[in-house]
């Protein structure tokens, strides 16, 4: 009995070891890789690091709230762990690659407004293709 116990302990243990080694990856490659990634345009280099963490941390924090809005059970709290972190971070990484295509046209106010948005669409998008499987 106790064995079994034990098995199943560790079993948790190397899942989460896991699921932090995963966060860990994923959020050096939006902060670290996405930010010297967008050091292409020699004008707007500078601007493109400092923009990348500051639409970085924006998305990760926002995306949280929505996702427990759309996800949360009894409405009441939200629920922040590795894996609605990791969420976070992937919908980061979609803010990014966005500010990639705009990068030098638009100013921090307009990244912003397209954060709050496309957080909030990307998180419905998921939503209704995992949560409900509505297919095209």
């Amino acid at each position: 009995m106790n064995q079994a116990y034990f098995l199943i302990i560790i079993r948790l243990f190397i899942n989460s070891l896991f699921m932090r080694l995963v966060f860990q990856d994923v959020h050096t490659m939006i902060y670290i890789g996405f930010g010297f990634l967008m050091t292409f345009l020699k004008k707007y280099s500078y601007s493109a690091v400092g923009l990348n963490l500051f639409l970085a941390a924006v998305a990760a924090e926002w995306s949280i709230l929505v996702y427990g809005c759309f996800n949360s059970a009894n409405k009441t709290s939200i629920l922040v762990n590795v894996p609605s972190l990791i969420n976070a971070e992937f919908a980061a990484a979609t803010i990014l690659i966005s500010f990639g295509a705009v990068l030098g046209k638009t100013s921090p106010t307009q990244l912003l407004f397209m954060i709050l948005v496309e957080v909030v669409l990307a998180k419905l998008n998921e939503f209704l293709c995992l949560k409900l499987q509505v297919y095209y």
